[in-house]
């Protein structure tokens, strides 16, 4: 009797230990180790895109909406056989590989996988200096110059169809960003105003006037050439000072409809086969406001 009495007792408990499984099953069904949501991630960006092995190395411009990434490489370079090296979302995964060459003579599909199998395309273009600067602006600026500059750090923006820009724009909070006398990096100037007119498509050029307190007045006219694409620009002029020394003058920003983001005016000269800044002035707080009027 006690024997049976033991098993019935056994036989109560593990009953009851299933019935109070059976009314608390696991919250998440796809989990069968519980104790969590269990939900994939769904990320699935291209966060960096670079070419490491080149040099100087390659940081491509990632469009996040319109899912494009684009970059220039110095002339010269084989395009065909490039090797990226590409940073993902956590948890995503991409094909063609990271690390894998690439033939980017023309545009490379990359597809991006999220952790929940959801996906996202992204279309690459790499060009060449040859390829996005003018005509007009290479014989103007050589295309030697023009990538010693960005060597040096200089953004220039290439391409055949850049914003149409005429208007009047002040550089309010006028400071020096960069200099070959670093003890003007960060000096404040007096606010200066520039005027952009008679753009021509077909020549790309464009007319500049300037005006300062305690300087130029806005009567004398500079030819800058203009390249660019979507709200993106850069102008390109030269000049050669008193002693004969040339030097070449770069503008480049993003225009908007009340002003022109990150506008910033370089100057630099060419020694030794390298670009060297001389001034990099641009507005303080990053944007220089369209004016009614000059």
């Amino acid at each position: 009797m006690k024997t049976l009495l033991q098993i019935m007792t056994w036989l109560f408990v593990v009953t009851t230990i299933f019935s109070c499984s059976s009314d608390n099953p696991d919250p998440n069904p796809n989990n069968p180790g519980g104790g969590g949501s269990g939900t994939k991630s769904s990320a699935k960006a291209v966060t960096k895109f670079s070419f490491a092995a080149l040099s100087p190395a390659v940081d491509a411009a990632i469009d996040a909406t319109a899912k494009t990434i684009s970059a220039t490489v110095t002339s010269g370079t084989d395009v065909t056989k490039l090797v990226p090296t590409i940073t993902l979302s956590e948890k995503a995964t991409v094909s063609p590989k990271s690390g894998v060459a690439q033939d980017f003579s023309k545009a490379v599909t990359y597809t991006v996988t999220a952790e929940d199998g959801s996906t996202q395309v992204y279309v690459v273009t790499i060009s060449t200096p040859s390829s996005v600067f003018p005509d007009a602006i290479q014989k103007v600026v050589s295309l030697d110059i023009i990538q010693s500059a960005q060597s040096a750090g200089i953004v220039l923006y290439g391409g055949n169809n850049p914003p149409t820009m005429e208007g009047t724009y002040r550089m309010a909070d006028c400071v020096i960003t960069d200099a070959d006398d670093k003890s003007l990096i960060n000096r404040t100037l007096q606010p200066i105003t520039h005027n952009f007119s008679n753009y021509t498509q077909a020549a790309k050029s464009i007319e500049h006037r300037l005006k300062q307190t305690n300087g130029d007045n806005g009567t004398k006219v500079s030819t800058y050439y203009v390249s660019g694409s979507g709200n993106l620009f850069t102008l390109f002029n030269t000049f050669t000072n008193t002693s004969g020394q040339k030097f070449y003058q770069f503008f480049s920003g993003e225009l908007t409809p009340t002003g022109i983001k990150k506008f910033v005016l370089t100057t630099i000269s060419y020694q030794n086969n390298k670009a060297v800044i001389n001034t990099a002035l641009s507005d303080k707080d990053g944007f220089s406001e369209k004016l009614a009027s000059f």
